[in-house]
């Protein structure tokens, strides 16, 4: 719509008619919606109470095709006609009243620029405060938002609250809670009474029992793996399975000093290792072993 307006739909850049898409036709009738006219032409003397209708459009909406910049040459107030009193009267009062209809449509089109400025800004203004908040890899984290669609939100969302803040107190609880994710995920995920776990992907046994909830998600990812039939997926719970080993080792630093960079990268890694586990396995519990 906001080409349509800039530009008339003849003139947009790499668009070339016939314009019969659906995007197209729905941007042609907003942008005739917010510039339409009403008919000038039935204003008089004797019929002063006419009411305007704003859903009247002009028979030849040139406007449309030239852009708003050609407006008032693509519709020209009538011409003054010959002398006669009545005339003269009825033909002021159209021109008039076009004028005004005119600066009607212009301060219409001011309050949508203004609109569509400021929520731009807000959103970029936005996107900047992201940016800072998670560094330049603030758009590995946008591609990752489906993980805050996930049991692991709160933890989440504290954990990013955690590395806005200046104090590297903050930074070493974001490093935690990204710890503290792996740990909900592994009591959740896999429902076992077994103590012992052959993993294929570490090629060992790793421990089921007592406080083993890291090795439980790693044992459910690798349950995943080895149920999965796709190279796509097996690569996917590959990666995540790399993830969760780095952020409870990484996490654990949490307990000591971390840095601020070190708690962003944990919070890429964290939000990146459930947004997949989340796209390939719905974060369903799993049975171990399987039932029958």
């Amino acid at each position: 719509m906001v080409d349509v307006l800039i530009y008339g739909m003849e003139s947009i850049p790499g668009a070339k008619p016939p314009f019969s898409e659906e995007h197209q036709l729905n941007a042609m009738s907003k942008a005739l919606d917010l510039l339409r006219v009403s008919d000038v032409d039935k204003i008089s003397f004797d019929t002063l109470t006419y009411e305007f209708k704003g859903n009247e459009p002009l028979d030849n909406p040139a406007i449309l095709r030239v852009g708003v910049f050609e407006m008032e040459r693509a519709e020209k107030a009538p011409p003054l006609v010959p002398p006669t009193s009545k005339q003269i009267i009825n033909q002021t009062l159209r021109t008039n009243a076009y004028h005004s209809e005119v600066n009607r449509v212009v301060n219409n089109l001011r309050a949508f620029v203004y609109c569509y400025v400021s929520s731009g800004l807000a959103a970029a203004e936005n996107e900047k405060e992201n940016v800072e908040l998670l560094g330049p890899d603030y758009g590995l984290i946008l591609d990752s938002v489906g993980a805050l669609n996930s049991p692991v939100k709160e933890e989440l969302m504290s954990a990013l609250r955690h590395v806005k803040s200046d104090s590297s107190t903050d930074w070493a609880l974001a490093a935690l809670g990204c710890r503290n994710v792996v740990l909900q995920l592994g009591k959740s995920l896999l429902i076992t009474n077994s103590e012992v776990y052959k993993s294929s992907l570490l090629e060992k046994d790793i421990t089921l029992k007592g406080n083993a909830e890291k090795n439980r998600l790693s044992a459910y990812i690798n349950e995943q793996y080895e149920i999965a039939t796709d190279d796509k997926t097996k690569d996917k719970l590959g990666e995540a399975f790399g993830l969760v080993e780095s952020i409870y080792d990484d996490g654990s630093r949490g307990k000591g000093r971390v840095r601020r960079q070190q708690a962003q990268e944990l919070v890429i890694n964290t939000f990146r290792m459930v947004d997949l586990l989340a796209d390939v396995t719905g974060l369903a519990p799993l049975s171990y072993p399987p039932e029958d």
